[in-house]
């Protein structure tokens, strides 16, 4: 008799994290399918229900809570345990608690080993019979690094009379069991409450906060953008409560999840639900007066309190909300003057959490470019031109988190970095000026860039940063609206700044010499010698106010230091200075 083997099911977007799984488990005793995305891992999921299924946090389409909570409710996959993979550290834990599906949390990264042993832990208990109870109600408590080491030094302090005993124990060893031997005469009962004493308070929750968040900053969006700001919280991975206020009082509020706008409300009812064409059976006045009052006090949306009274069976709340926010946001930015004030780690509501559906910058700057008047200047140089565009780095990712129009898909489709904008158009079968706008808006939405052959004598600007997505969407678009189109290169992870250089004719460098230090220092050693380094203008990046760092920066040649993080506007400064 065969028996057979336990199926796992991995829901993981990266294509790096994919590879490791499948090297991981490549012999074990398992079967492994891996799914890209939220949807895709349902249908499989569906199809063949799994043993154990591996779920990344934060997917193209949906979030984890949304996909656990679609699993709850099918009668096939309700009883199937959940490991979260998240790379944003043990608040996530928090997110789960209660729910008796998902009953172990990973932190990104991980090794191979690490995941396997996970795996198999689980697979064993649920093979005993041993109930797999939810995740601890206890999450982490997360220490910085220079907690760690102030730890690590007061350890040492308690532990180095006990250390300098060693080689005298070792002497005594004998042919006893090392391991057992040492840690009856270091580990004594007098060291043991000494180091309990100083980790105790680890143990201990902090308490809450019993007042509101306090303001991260706050300011007037006439002189900040507000694409702008949302790119700088997205870009730091932020979480919290962005709220704006126009000149009449009215309230906007966006929430933001390690950097995604998830939902985005308002404190006016009537104005939430206008556009919405959404049929809704007869509702009680009363319930209605209520739904409206909720929203006004808290900015709850009327359709979540409509569908926690069970008045909305059938429709997708997760999309309803997801429109709605989306018209109030394109509204707020056509809007300009707008007051904000940003409440960094404010919590989140429930429906944020488990309905929200991310809303990507580039989605918002695509739908602000078709709103927006025909540029004829813009389009006539394009198809004048022979303007040729490509996609930009990480395309197939990025593209599946947008919703694109049918003619928007044939240019994408047909734009390689060789076919010139009017073959495009004939192609595409639109009128040239219609295939020169759309293709200037997939621009402006971070998806294409115009090629610029390096002959043209276009500058070039070569970005050494590992955190360089933290303001791609911004510097693309800022770029791709210049008369005078700047091609840029991202430098890849690992590569030589130096032989990058030297190998380009490159006018700008911008390098983050906070994660890259040895190769800024040694890129200004060897600018004096270099043909190309001489007439490269240098730009470091710091992380915060590091003075002592941007003096060395600047005493070694780079042309400027600017601490993060930075915005395109930034850039355009250096190259028309």
């Amino acid at each position: 008799m065969t028996t057979r083997r336990p199926r796992l099911l991995a829901v993981d977007d990266s294509a790096t994290l994919r590879k490791l799984l499948e090297i991981a488990f490549e012999g074990q005793a398992v079967e492994l399918e891996i799914s890209d995305s939220g949807s895709a891992g349902q249908l499989a999921a569906e199809r063949n229900p799994p043993d154990l299924i591996l779920l990344d946090f934060i997917l193209p389409d949906m979030r984890a809570p949304q996909f656990t909570a679609w699993c709850a409710k099918h009668p096939k996959l309700a009883k199937v345990p959940l490991l979260i993979m998240s790379a944003k550290g043990e608040d996530v834990r928090t997110l789960f608690l209660g729910e008796p599906m998902v009953i172990d949390f990973l932190p990104k990264p991980f090794t191979a080993k690490q995941i396997v042993s996970h795996v198999f832990n689980i697979l064993d208990r649920r093979m005993r019979g041993e109930a797999l109870g939810p995740l601890s109600h206890r999450p982490m408590r997360r220490v910085s690094a220079q907690q760690r080491q102030v730890i690590a030094q007061a350890i040492y302090a308690r532990m180095r009379p006990q250390l300098a005993r060693l080689p005298t124990l070792i002497e005594q060893l004998g042919d006893n069991d090392a391991a057992p031997f040492l840690a009856r005469k270091l580990l004594t009962p007098a060291l043991v409450d000494e180091l309990l004493d100083l980790l105790a308070p680890l143990a201990v929750e902090p308490p809450e906060s019993k007042g509101a968040s306090s303001p991260l900053f706050q300011g007037h969006l006439g002189d900040l953008p507000l694409l702008s700001l949302l790119s700088m919280l997205t870009g730091e991975e932020r979480s919290g409560i962005l709220e704006l206020t126009d000149d009449t009082g009215r309230r906007l509020q966006l929430q933001l999840q390690w950097g995604a706008i998830v939902a985005v409300t308002c404190h006016d009812p009537k104005a939430y639900v206008r556009g919405a064409g959404v049929e809704l059976p007869p509702v009680p006045a009363a319930l209605w007066s209520h739904c409206e009052a909720e929203q006004r006090a808290s900015a709850t949306p009327v359709y979540v309190t409509l569908s926690e009274a069970g008045m909305l069976r059938g429709l997708d709340l997760s999309d309803l909300l997801a429109r709605q926010g989306k018209q109030l946001l394109l509204e707020a930015v056509a809007a300009g003057s707008l007051r904000f004030t940003w409440r960094d780690g404010a919590p989140l509501p429930a429906y944020a959490v488990h309905h929200g559906r991310p809303l990507p910058l580039g989605q918002l700057a695509l739908e602000l470019a078709r709103a927006e008047a025909p540029s004829t200047a813009a389009e006539l140089r394009v198809l004048a031109a022979d303007t040729r565009f490509v996609r930009c780095p990480e395309f197939s990712k990025r593209v599946r988190r947008f919703d694109l129009e049918d003619a928007e898909r044939r240019l994408l489709a047909l734009a390689d970095g060789h076919t010139p904008a009017r073959q495009i158009a004939e192609r595409a079968r639109l009128e040239p000026g219609d295939a020169a706008r759309g293709l200037l808006r997939l621009a402006r939405a971070g998806l294409l860039r115009e090629r610029v052959e390096e002959a043209a004598g276009a500058d070039l600007v070569l970005i050494a940063d590992p955190e360089f997505g933290a303001f791609r969407e911004d510097l693309e678009r800022t770029l791709s609206q210049r008369s005078q189109p700047v091609r840029w290169r991202e430098l890849a992870s690992g590569e030589d700044v130096c032989a990058a250089v030297e190998n380009t004719r490159a006018r700008l460098l911008v390098i983050n010499a906070s994660l890259l230090p040895e190769q800024a220092f040694k890129l200004a050693q060897s600018r004096p010698s270099s043909p190309r380094g001489q007439d490269l203008a240098m730009v470091a990046l710091v992380d915060g106010p590091q003075t002592e760092l941007a003096q060395q920066l600047v005493s070694v040649g780079f042309d400027s230091v600017l601490m993060k993080p930075m915005l395109a506007s930034d850039l355009e400064r250096l190259l028309v200075a």
